[in-house]
């Protein structure tokens, strides 16, 4: 078995780990002095970007750990986990190549002449439509209105905190089946109380650590089979 795979999973994680510190205090400083900044946002959505392929990278570490010592329930969630990730960045940058298109209208005189057209037919045809009125209509919403944003709310956010916790849950068996492997039995344990907790936000704050002992966990793996 190759082992430099698994060994640049591991400084994938630290990296992640390196990032995610100068992100929030990067965010911090911007939000207390309420600084925005069109080059910044674009560095975030970069940052965001090779965040996702990292993340790759060090799940792919247990891909490699769960063919080695045949875990069938860890090879596949972690590829699971990393078609998720590979999805989740195509939408991204799909995401992101959209937001460019109404840039490119209007360097086009004719496009964005019509563009302007339709925007002030719009207006012209609902005189109650202003500039302010998106901003201003979670203001003006009823009482049921906001009840049924509230649940709509409420209801997706279980949904995807089952989603995840599952996966966070199922991976964490997967790698409490590591016997072989120091730490792994902690990693595990982690994975599946933040998978179970996630619902309670709880979850959120337990899956740091448990990424922590998951880098430590490929680099004991890594130690072990460079023997």
């Amino acid at each position: 078995m190759k082992k430099r795979p698994l060994k640049t999973a591991a400084y994938c994680g630290i990296v992640l780990l390196i990032i995610a510190i100068i992100s929030n205090i990067i965010t911090e400083i911007t939000g207390y002095y309420k600084i925005e900044n069109v080059f910044l946002d674009s560095i975030f959505v970069l940052v965001g970007w090779i965040d996702l392929l990292l993340m790759m990278f060090f799940i792919y570490g247990f891909v490699i750990l769960g063919k080695k010592y045949k875990k069938k329930l860890l090879t596949v969630m972690s590829w699971i986990m990393i078609s998720i990730i590979i999805i989740t960045l195509a939408f991204s940058i799909l995401g992101s190549l959209m937001n460019l298109i109404p840039t490119a209208a209007a360097s086009s005189p004719d496009i964005s002449q019509n563009i302007k057209s339709q925007i002030s037919q719009m207006f012209a045809e609902n005189p109650g439509l202003t500039q302010n009125s998106n901003l201003n209509a979670l203001q003006n919403l009823t009482p049921e209105q906001e009840k049924l944003i509230a649940t709509a709310f409420i209801i997706a956010w279980i949904i995807i905190s089952i989603i995840l916790g599952t996966l966070s849950i199922l991976f964490g068996i997967g790698v409490l089946s590591l016997e072989e492997i120091k730490y792994s039995r902690a990693t595990g344990i982690l994975n599946i109380i933040a998978g179970a907790t996630y619902i309670i936000f709880i979850g959120f704050i337990i899956e740091l650590a448990a990424f922590v002992m998951g880098v430590i966990l490929l680099f004991n793996a890594y130690k072990k089979l460079e023997r």
